[in-house]
């Protein structure tokens, strides 16, 4: 028996409980965690939320005022609420924007995190994942790809930076899907250069595009200069 404010609360009382919170669960899930695999997995269960929290609220992020360090710092803050020993800024070989530290010393998950202006700063990125970054132990080796798409159409953005990596010259890569996310995420995986070893990588586009097109965000001064440089960018007819 538990007690809470003054109840006492049975185990199975409490396991019920837990089964109608999908945080609580998360938090089970990741406590029992029995491999490198499951540890990683319940990293995605959560900071997938964390994403979909950010998506919400567009327009707290489309500001270019606001860079790729704050929106890291939201996400790791999101994640030490979810219970994990989430860290923005570690040094791993240099100074890895995201770092989810396992249970056991050997475990851990690193991201990148890039605003997505181009293709050319994504791949400065997965560059930085193989050639410079470490995880806590080689034989353990998972990390991601952070696309923060301040861009209409994240799907298609994804998709141009998935055709640029087929095309890089990445030791015995090979491509998957992401039941996680659909067209917003898919992994690689390819030799890592120092150990030979395989790094698997998910590359997610997390979607904070927001550009009003009614009267009000058409005539709204915050939004005037992203106007204006979606115009230019656009064909003319």
């Amino acid at each position: 028996m538990m007690e809470f404010h003054g109840r006492e609360i049975s185990l199975a009382e409490l396991g019920a409980m837990a089964a109608t919170s999908e945080f609580a669960i998360n938090i089970i899930k990741k406590e029992w965690v029995s491999s490198y695999e499951e540890f990683v997995e319940s990293v995605y269960d959560s900071i997938d939320k964390a994403f979909a929290l950010l998506e919400k609220s567009p327009q707290s992020y489309f500001d270019d005022a606001i860079g790729e360090d704050k929106i890291t710092e939201e996400l790791a803050n999101m994640l030490v609420m979810a219970g994990f020993d989430a860290r923005q800024g570690q040094t791993q070989g240099g100074n890895v924007d995201l770092t989810v530290m396992g249970k056991k010393t050997t475990w851990s998950w690193i991201g990148e995190a890039k605003i997505f202006s181009t293709n050319t700063s994504l791949k400065e990125g997965l560059l930085q994942l193989t050639t410079r970054y470490r995880n806590a132990s080689p034989l353990h080796a998972q990390a991601g790809i952070l696309a923060y798409v301040k861009r209409a159409n994240a799907v298609g953005c994804l998709q141009e930076w998935r055709t640029e990596v087929e095309g890089m010259v990445l030791p015995d890569l090979s491509l998957s899907e992401c039941n996680r996310r659909g067209p917003l995420a898919f992994f690689t995986t390819h030799k890592h250069e120092a150990t030979g070893l395989p790094i698997k990588i998910r590359h997610t586009a997390i979607s904070l595009y927001h550009l009003p097109k009614d009267k009000s965000g058409r005539g709204a001064k915050k939004f005037a200069a992203a106007h204006s440089m979606e115009a230019a960018e656009k064909p003319a007819k």
